[in-house]
């Protein structure tokens, strides 16, 4: 029900400067014991900041790290890498589950549509319309060795007035 009224409330971001270390770590303590049994792998400092709403990025890692509990069982690897080019600052979240089948790919980002008998299928579009609203991108991208490997990224520098919103791609940025 929380994740049904939170894509229906839709707000816009409030973009301040932030250091995503802080927030990736508050994601990963709201996840709780659905980390438990999983080795948590993230960057603990160095990042540079991004202009984006803190509180909707948490909401989008701690998507993705549920999802990625879910697949893997409560057992595994969950790496968090981060990097950045001249222009756009990148996170990849990969763990060790079975990946994400190429002909679900697109599907996992439209609303309602889950795999899992409990799943209500919100997660994924409100990382997109999340990622979408700060002028990013997600993306599913191959892993080498399985496993699923969600790429995130976001502009650096402070968004410009009126820029274009992005949609989800498969993309390589």
């Amino acid at each position: 029900l929380g994740q049904l009224l939170g894509f229906v409330r839709h707000r816009s971001p409030r973009r301040v400067r932030s250091d995503l270390v802080p927030v990736i770590e508050r994601a990963r303590a709201a996840a709780g014991a659905r980390l438990d049994g999983v080795a948590f792998h993230a960057p603990r400092g160095g990042l540079p900041h991004v202009h984006c709403d803190p509180d909707q990025m948490e909401q989008v890692f701690l998507n993705l790290f549920l999802n990625a509990a879910d697949a893997m069982r409560g057992r595994g690897e969950l790496r968090v890498r981060a990097g950045a080019s001249a222009t756009q600052f990148w996170v990849r979240v990969e763990d060790d589950g079975p990946g994400v089948p190429a002909d679900h790919r697109h599907k996992v980002f439209e609303s309602f549509f889950t795999t899992r008998p409990a799943g209500v299928g919100l997660g994924l579009p409100v990382c997109l319309r999340i990622m979408s609203d700060h002028h990013g991108s997600i993306a599913i991208e191959d892993r080498e060795g399985g496993g699923a490997s969600i790429r995130l990224s976001l502009p650096l520098g402070a968004p410009a007035a009126g820029a274009r919103r992005s949609s989800w791609s498969e993309e390589r940025t």
